[in-house]
């Protein structure tokens, strides 16, 4: 009887173990979390940038796989892998990892590949500017706004002769734009958008600047204003009558200087990577231009088919890489 008992009490123990091993097998196999960065974050095409998996890991275990897909038709494998695009545009770029188990998990990212800007078809410095940090065209001249100065200079595009000034409201002016009639001026120091008479140089309305309150960029588009934030890094859309915010987006990059628009479009000038085109209801970079002319690109202006960069004192008619449609 007490062997009987004995051999019970050892299969019971057996049996436990055996789920106890069981259950610890299970446990100890918990999936890897895939993650990836770009260097540079917006390559440029026809130069190697390099995907690192570093930020990958696995909670209990380790990685023995990487596999990367890089949305042109090519892979590569390794924990870093280089790769260089042969044209600009969006790819969606997968990577893969699997630990020692056999356990894996994916992740897929957008990278935005650009290319350099076509050519700068006309360069002029402009008299009496000191450091430009707006610009916009108001279907005749150029207007730009002097930081320094605190003016608004009214610009021949085919010299560069200032052909008449006014006085910008508040105390750091920046964006510019054009609303058919009127000026619209961002004020950094102050948090607010003028608009202002450009006859008479009197502000007609003035509105509180959403975001943080450190407005920079400024465009039109027909109907609305478009405003960049310094601090908070987004784009917002604005009502101009009553500042109402009718759309947000986090702006492409890190410096976002400057606003304009073009053919549906929303353009932003960042001042570490480039010339964005946005996708103007989700904010979606469309494609991106880089190696821009000048020291300090701060203003950004379509005038008809042509594109405009203020760099401190000096003007730049942009053409576009050929492939842009």
């Amino acid at each position: 009887m007490m062997v009987r008992m004995q051999r019970r009490v050892a299969l019971l123990i057996g049996l436990a173990l055996v789920f106890a091993l069981e259950g610890c097998s299970l446990l100890a196999n918990q999936a890897p979390q895939a993650s990836f960065t770009v260097f540079p974050p917006v390559p440029l095409a026809g130069r190697e940038a390099l995907f690192d998996s570093t930020a990958s890991s696995d909670p209990d275990g380790k990685l023995v796989s990487f596999q990367w897909a890089f949305g042109d038709g090519q892979r590569a494998e390794g924990p870093e892998a280089y790769h260089a695009y042969a044209q600009k545009g969006p790819y969606e770029v997968t990577l893969t990892v699997i630990d020692e188990r056999g356990g894996r998990s994916s992740i897929t990212q957008t990278v935005l590949v650009g290319a350099p800007i076509g050519r700068v078809r006309t360069h002029f410095k402009v008299p009496r500017l000191e450091v430009a940090a707006g610009l916009t065209w108001d279907g005749q001249v150029l207007w730009i706004t002097d930081e320094v100065a605190g003016n608004l200079y009214r610009v021949n595009p085919q010299d560069g002769r200032v052909l008449s000034s006014l006085r910008a409201p508040g105390s750091y002016p920046q964006g510019l734009a054009w609303d058919g009639e009127s000026l619209w001026v961002a004020d950094a120091s102050e948090g607010q958008l003028y608009q202002l008479d450009p006859q008479k140089g009197q502000v007609e309305r003035s509105l509180a600047a959403p975001g943080a309150g450190m407005p920079m960029g400024l465009a039109w588009d027909g109907e609305m204003l478009w405003v960049t934030d310094w601090i908070d890094l987004r784009i917002y859309q604005v009502e101009p009558q009553t500042g109402q915010v009718l759309n947000s987006f986090r702006a492409p990059g890190d410096a976002p200087e400057a606003l304009a628009w073009h053919e549906e479009s929303l353009w932003v000038l960042d001042g570490i990577y480039g010339i964005f085109e946005l996708d103007p209801e989700s904010g979606q970079p469309l494609q991106v231009w880089a190696q821009l002319p000048g020291d300090n690109p701060r203003g950004l202006a379509w005038a008809g088919a042509s594109l405009w960069l203020a760099s401190d004192d000096e003007l730049y008619q942009l053409e576009l890489t050929s492939d842009h449609p």
